[in-house]
């Protein structure tokens, strides 16, 4: 006999106060995806208070936030006064090895107004430890706090790899600074959530620990594999974010000069918010097109995905969404860190750069290999990394806060 697992059922009289600091920025970045996809899974288990806390926030983003939910709340952050403009330069300078920025806090009122809300709620869901930390360094009851990102780890991998020994101090520090904080969550709050079983292992495996992938959205037809464009080679991300610079300027020193002498007429196509100098991409055969709202067809014309990611925290969307469109992905192992891949099944992973550009001229030459690893990817995605899947999490979590609350 078949065991099934019984859904469980939103329960109205129980409500979730579920707290942000990311809706600064455009809905599509992913710190916002995995946000807003947590949101949509949270109001399955009760009545959703979305709280924003930031300096600023973006209209799009709160535009997407009141249709998601009933009740949004914002509180902006204290801005920091100096009496002088080289006092505020030296703030600056110290904030670069600073986990969290200095002085990052509400006023008076909003922290009475955040221990009302807080009382109010059965459950506190913080999205990022830097959003709690706008409360204070306190003990926060009937909590849980989604470290999506290891920023230790981020920051240590960022110390073997940055070439200025200033930044290599600065990381060194960040990393030390966001160690201490990351663990002293365990005292803060009452469940931790991670990407990964190997951030799990990071953190030491404590009890308090438990696990939510990221994930992705199902498409609302299955996707058709293709050969796609000859030559073509893909990337998506936002171009401004650092790991996606490092990564795609070690793709473009030590790999594409490879694929371009065997294959003068490769090409990468480049999907992301441009920064504002991007000079760094001005190299035969890429091509950047900017933010692109639907990528479905320029996902299409691609033999392969790269992901050339040398140091990053958490798991990569980028590889996710390319599952979920049959597109076959050649990464660094670092850009597949935290995902259940199997290397030459449902992904390609290598950290040689002549190997890495091995690959990508296998898949250029010969497309049709990559059929068997995007099928496998897709497959992988639908059993581990859809948000359906991923919310039966989500809903145990929030229960076993709400049993917990209920029992004391």
């Amino acid at each position: 006999m078949v065991k099934t697992e019984i859904p469980l059922r939103m329960d109205r009289n129980l409500k979730i106060l579920y707290v942000n600091r990311t809706m600064h920025g455009l809905p599509h970045i992913g710190g916002l995806q995995r946000m807003f996809h947590i949101g949509r899974q949270l109001k399955k288990c009760g009545a959703v208070t979305m709280l924003g806390v930031n300096y600023d926030f973006n209209p799009e983003a709160l535009e997407l936030a009141a249709k998601e939910f009933e009740r949004v709340e914002l509180m902006k952050l204290k801005k920091f006064r100096t009496p002088s403009p080289t006092l505020l330069e030296m703030r600056q300078k110290y904030q670069m090895h600073w986990p969290t920025n200095y002085g990052d806090r509400v006023d008076h009122e909003d922290l009475k107004r955040f221990t009302r809300l807080s009382r109010e709620h059965d459950v506190v869901w913080f999205s990022l430890l830097s959003a709690a930390n706008c409360f204070g360094n306190r003990r926060f009851a009937n909590s849980i706090v989604d470290l999506d990102d290891l920023m230790h780890v981020k920051f240590a991998l960022r110390t073997q790899i940055d070439k200025s020994l200033r930044w290599r101090m600065s990381a060194h520090l960040q990393s030390f600074k966001w160690r201490r904080q990351e663990f002293q969550s365990f005292q803060r709050f009452n469940i931790i959530v991670l990407c990964s079983t190997e951030d799990k292992q990071v953190m030491g495996n404590h009890r308090r620990i438990r696990i939510v992938p990221n994930g992705f959205p199902s498409p609302a037809n299955t996707p058709i594999w293709t050969p796609g464009q000859e030559g073509y080679l893909g990337f998506i991300g936002t171009l401004s974010y650092g790991p996606n610079v490092e990564g795609l300027e070690w793709f473009r020193d030590r790999v594409w000069p490879a694929i371009r002498k065997e294959m003068p007429q490769a090409t990468l196509r480049l999907v992301g918010t441009l920064p504002k100098n991007h000079a760094f991409l001005n190299v035969p055969g890429f091509e950047p097109l900017g933010f692109v709202e639907d990528p479905t067809e320029e996902f299409s014309r691609w033999q392969a995905m790269i992901v050339p990611l040398r140091y990053g925290g958490g798991t990569r969307l980028k590889i996710l969404e390319a599952f979920s469109r049959k597109c076959p992905v050649i990464s660094t192992p670092i850009g597949a860190h935290g995902l259940q891949v199997t290397p030459n099944q449902d992904i390609l992973l290598e950290e040689n750069p002549q190997a890495f550009a091995h690959q990508c001229l296998r898949l250029l030459k010969q497309p049709h290999q990559g059929k068997t690893i995007a099928e496998a990817g897709w497959e992988l995605f639908n059993r581990k990394y859809t948000w359906d899947v991923i919310g039966k999490s989500i809903q145990n979590i929030v229960a076993e806060i709400a049993r917990k609350r209920s029992r004391s």
